[in-house]
């Protein structure tokens, strides 16, 4: 189906559907900050990251439902589905419609329109064919597998924190006094949801154990700052086998401030999560010397894959299992 006729946009525009939790939603305003700085493309952004509750309905309790714009300093043009579409076109951009869109392309390979791309569609070696092409593309996906392209200096210097956002002056010597390590424990539906515990499942307390012990074999008996969304497990079973360890009271954590205070630490052990994993490279875009702790798995079957890997130096992978 073309849909091109019934579209809105402006000629050559491309749009950037918003979905999922932050660390997916700053995958996709890299792809389209990329559309802007390379190929000088109008770029407009379609919000459903509203469809994310589904997963609270399906089990996942703790989301990390920040927005881009409660963190970071970014012009995004934002429209609605009446101004993309027209009418009863526009339908087709419910959000849980493109998530079940996605799925048939998926499972069957039937495509809704030819204009909606999705990640497999964009691949590192045809993503420019696209960025050239002059007809208007709806992309709805993730796009982790474009680190390589889309992740340049352009991007990271787009990447400035609200002014609002500050560190509490209680807490203030903990984050900047000496150097720490956050450390990021994702459970959240991966512990819940069949599906998510059957292709991610959650990390296992040894990991996480190993991970600080190297950190520490290499800078010393650094402090350990745990951010998670799930307190009470971390509290039983993590906390009291790290001396010199804390989590923060809960009036200064939620997803928007936790995301932002692990920036400002100075090491990482990040879990098998893109939160974490925004989280590790934003404080790497700051200081460069940030060593980074990798999970051997992201799934539990799959390696971790190279484009989760963008750094040359001050990494290591500990084993999951």
């Amino acid at each position: 189906m073309n849909i091109s006729k019934f579209l809105r946009l402006p000629y050559e525009s491309k749009l950037i559907i918003i979905n999922g939790g932050l660390g997916n939603q700053i995958f996709q305003y890299a792809l389209g900050a990329y559309f802007e700085n390379k190929f000088n493309k109008k770029v407009f952004y379609l919000d459903i990251s509203q469809t994310y509750k589904l997963d609270y309905i399906l089990g996942n309790k703790n989301l990390h439902d920040s927005k881009l714009k409660k963190l970071f300093n970014l012009e995004l043009k934002m429209l609605k589905t009446n101004q993309i579409l027209k009418w009863p076109f526009s339908l087709l951009l419910n959000g849980y419609l493109m998530r079940l869109f996605n799925l048939i392309y998926y499972k069957f390979n039937l495509r809704i329109s030819r204009n909606i791309l999705f990640d497999k569609d964009l691949q590192i070696e045809n993503i420019e064919r696209y960025g050239k092409d002059n007809s208007s593309i709806i992309f709805f996906g993730y796009w982790h597998h474009l680190t390589d392209r889309i992740l340049n200096e352009a991007f990271r210097k787009k990447i400035i924190f609200l002014k609002s956002l500050t560190i509490p002056e209680e807490i203030k010597s903990i984050i900047l006094g000496a150097q720490n390590i956050a450390v990021h424990v994702r459970r959240g539906d991966n512990s819940v949801r069949k599906k998510s515990i059957e292709l991610f499942g959650t990390l296992p307390i040894n990991y996480y154990l190993s991970a600080i012990n190297l950190l520490r074999s290499k800078y010393g008996n650094l402090k350990v700052i745990f951010f998670t969304d799930d307190r009470d497990w971390t509290q039983e079973f993590l906390l009291p086998k790290v001396k010199n360890s804390i989590l923060f009271d809960k009036k200064f954590s939620n997803s928007t401030k936790d995301f932002f205070l692990m920036t400002k630490c100075s090491h990482f052990v990040i879990s098998n999560s893109t939160f974490s994993w925004w989280g590790a490279y934003i404080a790497r875009i700051y200081n460069p010397h940030c060593h980074i702790v990798f999970p051997s798995h992201f799934t539990r079957l799959t390696k971790v894959q190279k484009y989760y890997l963008p750094y040359k130096d001050n990494f290591s992978i500990v084993s999951r299992y």
